[in-house]
């Protein structure tokens, strides 16, 4: 039991570490200030800036559900799925609470149901192998 909790804890930090990793490489290549106190204007952004967003997010959900996946070492599918949808959940949150550009939305509406399909996909074939 304490290998599934902590397997799902690691899996969804890891997650959001690489969502911090990625997207502070895209705010130092493309800074954002909200110094003036205006409110955050996501579509005024450049796309490079908003595609390094999506990216952290489609490395996140693909490494947390792959480390909670190894670290509950086949034990039990409900680490990496708790961790998939706690992550999801957070993505979904971001894009309900801070006005996202119609086509991120879609992008992120894409990639997202992909990346996790490959990322069990991977998993169960590395379960297979084993």
């Amino acid at each position: 039991m304490l290998r599934k909790i902590s397997a799902t804890v690691v899996g969804v930090l890891a997650a959001f570490s690489c969502v911090l990793l990625v997207e502070t490489i895209g705010h130092s290549i493309w800074p954002i200030s909200l110094d003036d106190g205006k409110k955050m204007d996501l579509a005024a952004l450049p796309v490079g800036a908003l595609i390094f967003v999506l990216a952290g997010w489609v490395l996140a959900v693909f490494v947390g559900v792959a480390l909670a996946s190894a670290i509950a070492k086949g034990q039990s599918p409900w680490p990496p799925r708790i961790t998939s949808v706690l992550f999801l959940g957070a993505c979904a949150f971001n894009l309900t609470a801070i006005a996202h550009p119609t086509w991120f939305l879609w992008l992120a509406a894409l990639a997202m149901p992909i990346t996790l399909v490959v990322a069990f996909t991977v998993i169960k074939r590395r379960d297979n192998a084993a």
